[in-house]
């Protein structure tokens, strides 16, 4: 759970941050995410390489519209940590279709119908990340769950 410890601490909202709807995250500023954020949570600091993980993790891109450049996944939703469980890491030989425009989703009318909790009102697991440098962090015990398997998937 990396990704969501990362995504409740207010000291990284300038650089990486959810979406006003809570159903998809953007990384605001790439180049303080790799110096900054990615250091006290990951062996190595390769956005691509983050980006890589992040698609193998099998979640989608938005191509345009307000939350253009963020990223989503069904079971990846503010508030909810506990749907992580049920991600899955796409196997290396399977291919994600590219999306259409058009199929993408509509996060603020589902929002409307179905707000999640604000960040505010998001509890964290009650298990914590242990930062690279020591200091304890909110989260889970790797990044999506599987997120934290980035340190193994740098060293290829």
């Amino acid at each position: 759970m990396k990704l969501y410890a990362i995504l409740a601490q207010k000291e990284f909202a300038d650089i990486i941050t959810w979406m006003p709807h809570g159903r998809s995250w953007k990384v605001l500023k790439p180049n303080l995410f790799e110096s900054l954020v990615m250091p006290l949570f990951f062996e190595y600091s390769n956005y691509h390489s983050f980006n890589r993980l992040v698609n193998a993790w099998s979640f989608r891109r938005i191509s345009s519209g307000p939350d253009r450049g963020s990223y989503y996944h069904e079971l990846f939703l503010r508030g909810k940590p506990y749907q992580q469980k049920y991600m899955r890491r796409l196997p290396k030989t399977h291919k994600k279709l590219p999306m259409k425009k058009e199929d993408e989703p509509d996060f603020y009318g589902m929002d409307k119908i179905n707000p999640l909790p604000s960040l505010e009102d998001t509890q964290l697991p009650h298990h914590a990340v242990m930062a690279r440098d020591g200091s304890r962090r909110a989260g889970g015990n790797s990044m999506i769950s599987g997120l934290g398997g980035m340190r193994s998937e740098g060293r290829r």
